[in-house]
């Protein structure tokens, strides 16, 4: 085992106007990585060391990066008694695997039941998402052509026959009963008519498009305030959570969003929130599928102050003091997002299972 390396091309480009009241700086780069140092799992098949990982190099293996900074400082107003600074950055960066080093994609369980939630392979981001894809709800309508297709599919033992046209909707083999309605199903990617391992894709990413950041600061005479704010745009979130607060399971409290459940022909919900059941039914409980995947986009108030200088009210000197302020603060005053759970920024730094949230514990 030994470090990745990494080279990196950068250019930058800094300019200033308006008596360097209004400055810019934007940097593009491209970078790749090499040798690639990778916490593998390991097959329980002849471990006897009790570890389920093992950090190893992948020789030959190189993941490219290329993406662009901006920032912008602007000095809006300056005068006697008042004054008011501005400062903006924004960022967008791109990953894709170029190679593994011939070795086979790389699996992950990023979240809290123990099965696949992202995947390492080339073409993609590290980390991506992978699962299958959600293709609709099954209605009443539906159920005639779902049970004409089950009975080939029994009688077939358990597949389907050359050339067979599906009526209804493929089959889930990780499914131990056969499809009602208000459940959902799933996209056939191989076209057999059965939903397995071999359906699972790519479904998300946990990368925003842009990241955001800007900060303002202003006083007015006597009276100090400043603001700072953050973002991103784009990426998607699995919220482990939802394994137990969104499965209707009837073992716990739930989001409100299950309200909207469907219930039958009559109160069909929204067409999302698939019908409330219990154990190994087609409830999405059971494999990762993007019904999970939450956009993780959010805007957020990292902090705002507002102080008093009382420097001139003060005989600071006999105070013994070099000068005196005061002020209050506020840290995460407020976050605007879609994200159902705690934090939408869960996860964003892990390296193999990045955008995966966790329970609070």
């Amino acid at each position: 085992m030994g470090w990745e390396s990494t080279s990196q091309f950068n250019f930058g480009l800094d300019a200033a106007t308006w008596h360097n009241r209004l400055a810019f700086n934007v940097n593009y780069y491209i970078s790749r990585s090499y040798n690639l140092l990778i916490n593998r799992p390991l097959s329980a098949t002849g471990n006897t060391s009790g570890a389920t990982t093992i950090w190893t190099n992948l020789h030959d293996a190189n993941i490219h990066n290329e993406g662009i900074d901006l920032q912008v400082d602007v000095k809006a107003i300056q005068s006697k008694d008042f004054n008011l600074s501005i400062v903006g950055n924004i960022t967008h960066n791109q990953n894709r695997v170029v190679s593994l080093g011939g070795a086979s994609p790389i699996p992950y369980n990023g979240g809290e039941r123990p099965y696949q939630t992202h995947q390492t392979q080339v073409g993609s981001p590290v980390g991506s998402f992978y699962g299958v894809k959600v293709g609709g709800m099954v209605r009443e309508k539906d159920l005639a052509a779902v049970n004409s297709d089950l009975a080939v599919y029994k009688a077939n033992k358990n597949s389907f026959p050359t050339g067979y046209k599906l009526q209804a909707f493929p089959i889930s083999s990780y499914s131990s009963t056969p499809l009602e309605a208000g459940d959902m199903y799933f996209r056939d990617m191989n076209g057999d008519g059965v939903i397995n391992e071999a359906d699972k894709r790519v479904i998300g990413t946990p990368y925003p498009d842009f990241t955001y950041g800007f900060s303002l600061t202003a006083n007015y005479k006597m009276v100090d305030f400043s603001a700072s704010f953050n973002g991103s745009h784009g990426n998607q979130v699995l919220d482990a959570q939802d394994y137990y607060i969104r499965n209707m399971e009837g073992s716990g409290n739930n989001y409100v969003q299950v309200d909207q459940r469907y219930r039958s022909e009559a109160r069909p919900g929204n067409g999302h929130e698939y019908r409330a059941s219990r154990g190994g039914t087609q409830s999405n409980s059971t494999r990762l599928s993007d019904y999970y995947l939450q956009d993780g986009s959010y805007f957020r108030c990292t902090n705002m102050t507002l102080g008093l200088n009382l420097n001139k009210l003060v005989d600071l000197k006999k105070a013994g003091l070099s000068g005196l302020r005061w002020y209050v603060s506020v840290d995460n005053a407020f976050t605007i997002t879609r994200y159902l759970g705690y934090n939408p920024e869960a996860g964003l730094r892990q390296r193999h299972q990045p955008g995966a949230g966790r329970r609070l514990r």
